[in-house]
């Protein structure tokens, strides 16, 4: 078995065991069992509450170790963060066992608000971008009409463009660059789209739109 964090609970080490134990044939029993430890870490001392509870994350530590002490290592993971300004490749998910790195981000920071009251971010980011058909574009700006979903959006205000250029450490030559915009349609449902690519840049036909994100 495997912790998330350094652990000293008997109960929830023994809980860890549940189940694997009487995977084991005894044949004609045992003389001697013993528990070792293969990586010891150090333990903080934690200030509890009046209730015994500490708030220091050993909840959702130890619901992490049951369930991948039940699923297994590669079923359960987190998200990290990694150094790169590209949207999509900015965070991977990685086991929850795995030692995570130090969060230098300030934890008290609040989110980053433009001055048209948009978060710079959306909260939720898509897996893939979804193309949308523009109806109506205006120059040198987002589009006023498109069609995403099967649905028609008319742009009642946007912020940007924030301009992400490609990565040509990794990116292969001729990758276009985004010009990112947060816009907000009829009905105030506020996304995150993106122009791929400039006209003229001799990088490829005329650009195309993405949505990447959905602000809450």
């Amino acid at each position: 078995v495997a912790t998330s964090r350094a652990s000293r609970e008997a109960g929830h080490l023994v809980r860890l065991f549940a189940g694997k134990l009487d995977q084991i044939d005894p044949g004609f029993g045992f003389d001697l069992i013993t528990l070792g430890a293969s990586v010891a870490e150090k333990t903080d001392i934690v200030q509890t509450r009046l209730d015994g509870a500490a708030a220091d994350g050993s909840d959702l530590a130890r619901l992490i170790d049951r369930l991948t002490a039940r699923l297994g290592a590669g079923a359960i993971r987190h998200p990290e963060q990694r150094a790169s300004h590209i949207p999509e490749r900015a965070e991977t998910w990685v086991p929850a066992l795995a030692a995570q790195k130090p969060d230098r981000r300030d934890t008290d920071a609040k989110p980053t608000q433009s001055e048209t009251g948009f978060a710079t971010r959306p909260l939720r980011l898509f897996d893939h971008p979804e193309e949308v058909r523009v109806l109506y574009a205006v120059p040198e700006g987002p589009p006023a009409q498109f069609v995403w979903r099967r649905i028609v959006h008319k742009v009642t205000r946007f912020a940007g463009p924030e301009r992400i250029a490609p990565e040509w450490w990794q990116d292969l030559p001729g990758t276009r660059l985004r010009d990112y915009y947060r816009v907000e349609d009829h009905t105030g449902k506020r996304l995150w789209i993106y122009r791929d690519g400039l006209l003229g840049d001799n990088r490829g036909p005329t650009p195309r739109w993405f949505v990447h994100g959905v602000f809450a």
